[in-house]
């Protein structure tokens, strides 16, 4: 296995855990009960992150496949992909903070801010892999 292939292949399970907290905290914001919350809304918007995040895992995978039946080097790729996924994790920052106030919620936001962070490393290994070699 390629050091490029498997870098990827560590960044899509990073990509693959950040879609399963965003998930388990969608249980939770259906429960929101504070005065101007809606709930039924950002429980959209989380599912609209893991419905991008699951488009993001698929190139990863169909990167990853390419780069095993060619030897052509992908590196544009690479910084597109990790490009992409550090603006999705960073805009999904955005809902871990309305959380954070919330009491009740506090583990949410705790599980969306994890989720960022497995976006930005996810993303920060693509955006590395621009600038190596290809190795064996």
């Amino acid at each position: 296995m390629k050091r490029n292939e498997r870098l990827l292949f560590i960044a899509s399970r990073l990509i693959l855990l950040s879609i399963l907290l965003i998930v388990l905290t969608i249980p939770g914001i259906l429960s929101d009960t504070s005065p101007n919350a809606n709930p039924k809304s950002a429980a959209i918007g989380f599912a609209l992150a893991v419905l991008i995040r699951l488009i993001i895992f698929a190139a990863y995978i169909k990167t990853i496949r390419n780069n095993r039946d060619s030897n052509v080097n992908r590196r544009g790729e690479y910084l597109g992909l990790g490009i992409l996924l550090l603006i999705f994790g960073l805009i999904i920052v955005d809902g871990a903070v309305a959380f954070f106030s919330h009491e009740k919620l506090l583990y949410a936001s705790v599980l969306i801010f994890t989720s960022a962070f497995c976006d930005v490393v996810a993303s920060t290994i693509s955006i590395v892999l621009f600038f190596l070699k290809p190795q064996e």
